[in-house]
């Protein structure tokens, strides 16, 4: 078996007063796989909070600020608007 190298990866991540929020999208063969992670420090208490998600459409034009697509899917709903919490 070999690997399908045709499989795309993104990540971005943007930390802003100690608290980082990433994104990794990762192709798959009926969709796409996000993983949303946010994490850091307030006070003295640390957090880390992770969510996996599954999109049948590419979402990062969402995630690249793309405002001409059109709405997406209902069953990508909760994908679009996770992200869009992420670049909040």
């Amino acid at each position: 078996m070999t690997p399908d190298n045709n499989k795309e990866h993104f990540k971005k991540s943007i930390t802003v007063d100690g608290i980082t929020k990433s994104v990794t999208i990762d192709q798959v063969e009926n969709g796409y796989v996000v993983h949303i992670n946010k994490y850091g420090q307030v006070g003295e208490d640390y957090f880390d909070e992770s969510k996996t998600y599954i999109s049948k459409d590419d979402p990062r034009e969402k995630l690249m600020g793309d405002k001409t697509t059109e709405e997406a899917p209902a069953s990508d709903s909760s994908v679009l608007g996770a992200i869009g919490n992420f670049l909040d």
